[in-house]
């Protein structure tokens, strides 16, 4: 079980920063704006490993993050910008096809880089390295902090207060720093987890109370217990500890529900 310390702790940052900002993006409309950017962000790790940088290198990432970036201010101009009769989630998934396209015609010019920009997106929760964890550690706690200080013009924004000052740039904002968090997490997780770790434990909080900062916790709380769960079950059955703890999340959020059902009816 001693095995399990490093990749639980890691699972219980990835909780806490993705169950705050998964209720953001629910509150937003925007479900699926963490695969999109992550996918930007795996383009951009494409594009520096092709012009030279390794994947796992500082300039790599920089400009990976600046893919992630560049769809920051895309969705924020189209969310302040967009006619009633598109909704954002289709710019959002017009940007994912885009990117991957680019990635998958990137990647034919230069394919010896495929296998670990594979690995990249599908992650291994079981092999993150201390020092990497440390690492993303620190960026979790700077992004917190940030939106801790500035909480209320970020909330208002995803509440769609127009009225805000400065209101379109408290929006890039947010999906600057969600942008950097999910280059982030999904080096350690892989996509679908960190994908999982945004939705599920937001929508379980949203089922359980009205009051946001009881959901923040309950979010953070009900993605630590389903991920330490998760990790377990995939150390006893041998099975990816990734697809064990989206599979528990997913009834995790299932027992939510009709708790939730049985309580208003």
């Amino acid at each position: 079980m001693s095995i399990l310390c490093v990749p639980f702790i890691a699972c219980a940052l990835l909780a806490a920063i993705h169950g705050y900002f998964g209720l953001h993006v629910l509150r937003r409309g925007v479900i699926f704006l963490d695969i999109a950017l992550a996918q930007l962000a795996s383009f951009g790790a494409l594009i520096g490993a092709i012009v030279g940088f390794s994947l796992g290198s500082p300039e790599g990432y920089l400009i990976s993050v600046s893919f992630t970036i560049v769809g920051a201010a895309i969705f924020t101009l189209t969310r302040s910008s967009a006619r009633r009769d598109i909704p954002q989630e289709a710019i959002i998934g017009i940007v994912y096809v885009v990117a991957a396209a680019a990635a998958i015609a990137a990647l034919s010019r230069f394919p010896g880089e495929g296998h670990h920009l594979q690995e990249m997106m599908i992650g291994n929760i079981l092999f993150v390295w201390p020092p990497d964890l440390f690492k993303t550690t620190l960026l979790y706690a700077a992004v917190g902090l940030i939106h801790w200080l500035c909480r209320r013009a970020f909330w208002a924004v995803s509440d769609g207060d127009t009225t805000l000052k400065g209101a379109k740039w408290w929006d890039f904002a947010f999906y600057a720093t969600f942008g950097i968090v999910v280059t982030s997490s999904v080096k350690l997780a892989g996509v679908l987890l960190v994908f999982m770790l945004l939705v599920a434990p937001a929508a379980a909080a949203l089922l359980l109370s009205q009051r946001r900062p009881i959901q923040v916790a309950l979010a953070w709380i009900f993605g630590t217990i389903c991920s330490g769960v998760g990790l377990v079950a995939a150390l006893r059955w041998d099975i990816p500890p990734g697809a064990a703890i989206i599979v528990t999340c997913g009834a995790g959020l299932l027992l939510t529900w009709g708790y939730s059902r049985m309580q208003h009816s």
